[in-house]
């Protein structure tokens, strides 16, 4: 269900600046703002996470299941036309990430179960490319590039530890999204984010053991100086 409300609320801001806006939603209206396709714009960002983490080669009775949690997003970018209706996006944003985690670890006649919150922060650069229509639709597609700056594991309980020494620092990831721009700059942007990298670190991924992030990113931008 929140992911449906989500969805549904950048849908609907969408489709009420486009129906606010006369230069594109009438035909016989003067155009006042210089098409968007005619400049580089900056721009700021901003919406929710939805977060988890994928295990593999976990084996002999050591188990890491995540389901996901909810978290943010913000950040700035360029948006610099390429030719025609391309054009590159870079960004820079701070994405939380992580997921809720029941991790299960076998030893020597022992097993030991616990429940927790995976909590990371990473400072992302996004290089998007993106094919934008003339009424302000686009899809894009490109890396992410991550730094981590913060992991701490919530639980259990009340309990809370930082545990960086776990993660490898640096993660890369695939994007793909979806999104709208409209005339005056106010815009929503929908993109799912697939990790490509292992966040273990080297060290602690112990027979080949490897987690990788999911992210999917919901959100508004505004680009300046598009009203024009």
């Amino acid at each position: 269900m929140k992911k449906i409300s989500l969805l549904s609320l950048a849908f609907v801001t969408g489709m009420s600046v486009y129906a606010q806006d006369p230069a594109m939603g009438s035909s016989s209206a003067t155009t006042l703002r210089t098409p968007m396709s005619s400049a580089t714009r900056f721009g700021i960002k901003a919406g929710v996470n939805i977060a988890n983490l994928e295990p593999d080669n976990f084996s002999g009775g050591n188990v890491y299941a995540a389901n996901s949690k909810t978290s943010i997003h913000a950040g700035l970018f360029v948006n610099v036309p390429l030719g025609g209706m391309f054009r590159f996006q870079p960004e820079l944003l701070y994405s939380s990430q992580g997921g809720k985690v029941k991790e299960t670890t076998v030893g020597t006649g022992t097993s030991t179960s616990e429940t927790y919150e995976q909590d990371f922060g990473y400072v992302a650069l996004p290089l998007m490319f993106q094919y934008q229509t003339p009424g302000g639709f686009l899809v894009e597609a490109g890396p992410t590039a991550s730094y981590l700056v913060d992991a701490t594991k919530d639980g259990p309980g009340d309990s809370e530890t930082e545990n960086e020494p776990r993660f490898d620092r640096f993660d890369v990831a695939a994007g793909l999204g979806l999104g709208f721009v409209s005339r005056v700059g106010l815009g929503f942007n929908v993109r799912y984010n697939f990790g490509l990298s292992n966040v273990l670190d080297e060290g602690q991924a112990k027979g080949g053991q490897e987690i990788k992030n999911r992210v999917l990113q919901i959100g508004l931008n505004y680009q300046f100086g598009a009203n024009k």
